[in-house]
């Protein structure tokens, strides 16, 4: 499969994705610069679209948005994009799940929990190894003052054996006593940054 995704330019562009047949020739562009493809079995027009290649570009939007703190409207008028359009990209994102942390979590002993809202009463809240600075787990739509939601985060966790010897969160009583509960023997520090 590897072999074919490099070739997927060529492999794609062999056949019609209507007929099949392996009668397609380029024939010239569309308005919007896209190459334009014909096949001579079906007799159609077509164009390949690569989606994940267009989601990859518009990321760049959602960071912006949620790293660099930029409004809707900024972005709007920095990308050419509509409002409609920034918040099915802004949309998109925040459902897609970060990446998963391979195989058990035993390995990650410093913490760091965080988290805030974007769309309140929701939150994001997200769970990062402090020695490598990576994020082992984020969700949103948990609310950080809520001692249940917290549980049901992290209980997953502690299922695939993460037992940390220290945590550093932002001062929420809520999130203290739950990763109290979870963890007794475990060590709290306050952000200095919070403080």
């Amino acid at each position: 499969m590897p072999f074919l995704l490099k070739l997927a330019p060529f492999y794609y562009a062999t056949h019609s994705p209507r007929c099949l047949k392996h009668t397609v020739k380029r024939k010239g562009f569309y308005t919007t610069g896209k190459q334009r493809w014909f096949c001579d079995f079906c007799k159609r027009y077509f164009c390949w679209k690569n989606i994940e290649c267009k989601q990859a570009k518009e990321q760049v939007w959602f960071k912006r948005w949620i790293v660099e703190g930029y409004s809707v409207r900024q972005l709007s008028q920095q990308s050419g994009h509509s409002s409609a359009k920034l918040y099915r990209i802004i949309n998109h994102w925040l459902n897609e799940s970060p990446p998963d942390a391979n195989g058990t979590l035993e390995q990650y002993r410093f913490l760091i929990f965080d988290g805030t809202f974007l769309h309140r009463p929701l939150s994001i809240v997200t769970l990062m190894d402090a020695s490598r600075n990576r994020i082992i787990s984020g969700q949103y739509g948990v609310s950080e003052n809520s001692e249940r939601q917290l549980l049901i985060f992290f209980k997953p966790l502690i299922a695939k054996g993460l037992n940390p010897k220290s945590c550093t969160v932002d001062g929420n009583p809520q999130a203290i006593r739950v990763i109290r509960t979870l963890w007794p023997e475990i060590v709290i520090q306050r952000c200095l940054v919070h403080i």
